[in-house]
């Protein structure tokens, strides 16, 4: 061999192993693709495939069989997306519900930390007249709060009203959408301090006399903070039932 003709059968060499190396490749590929297709699909999964047309031709499987069949739909294919999506929808839904829940027991738990605070408790609202003209919850004493473009400031208080006793008073302070207390129904409101009569309290923070309100009649219920607590509670066990159902989907569906 000359010293021309070495350098062009070391590329004839070459070549020849790379030609070897890339068949080797199409066929250890094709291998892959073939064993994929047909041995991949775990048997312990095909029990999934309720009412496919296997069953429907052969029959229902007894008791304790368990089959795989061929490289026809898989129970991701079938089933798998939409019952992934629909946990995840659930979760996301009752993590929302959690932060609520957790978000009124904190405001509870902080109107209960603080002994002078009315917030939480039923009252009756009344007029100028000493009248009751609606019944709701006190939801805060807190002077920098800001309700109906106005600061609470020690001369109001913020009101949910529940039910309007009086549906055409008027209220002290009106908006593009409420003007009297039918409006307000539903909604928090501003209201003087001093025309607000505790439910739970006999010294009221009113001026007047007392005026007697059927509480049942009212249907007005204790913001009841062990009742949040529970509901809590059993929303996280359900959490965390479908997180751990949602994280069995994605292995199995990854398979």
């Amino acid at each position: 061999m000359t010293v021309a003709t070495a350098p062009a059968a070391a590329l004839e060499e070459k070549g020849r192993r790379q030609c070897a190396f890339i068949c080797c490749c199409y066929y250890w590929e094709g291998f892959f693709r073939f064993y994929l297709s047909e041995f991949s699909f775990p048997l312990w999964l095909a029990k999934f495939s309720v009412g496919d047309a296997y069953e429907q031709v052969m029959g229902r499987d007894r008791t304790g069989i368990v089959r795989g069949i061929g490289t026809g739909p898989t129970p991701k294919s079938l089933w798998g997306s939409r019952s992934e999506q629909k946990l995840r929808q659930d979760n996301e839904s009752l993590k929302e519900k959690i932060d609520a829940l957790e978000e009124r027991m904190k405001k509870i738990e902080s109107c209960g930390n603080n002994e002078d605070s009315l917030a939480g408790r039923r009252v009756r609202i009344l007029n100028f007249s000493g009248e009751v003209v609606a019944s709701g919850i006190l939801m805060s004493d807190d002077n920098d709060n800001v309700v109906m473009g106005k600061k609470l400031g020690g001369e109001y208080y913020e009101v949910s009203i529940l039910i309007a006793h009086d549906p055409i008073a008027s209220l002290f302070i009106k908006d593009a959408d409420r003007k009297n207390m039918n409006d307000a129904v539903g909604s928090h409101i501003i209201w003087f301090r001093e025309y607000l009569d505790s439910l739970k309290d006999s010294s009221s923070t009113s001026s007047f006399p007392a005026v007697e309100v059927d509480q049942k009649a009212d249907g007005i219920e204790d913001l009841g903070a062990d009742e949040i607590a529970k509901e809590i509670r059993n929303v996280k066990r359900q959490t965390n039932i479908t997180h751990g159902l949602l994280s069995v989907m994605i292995i199995l569906t990854a398979i």
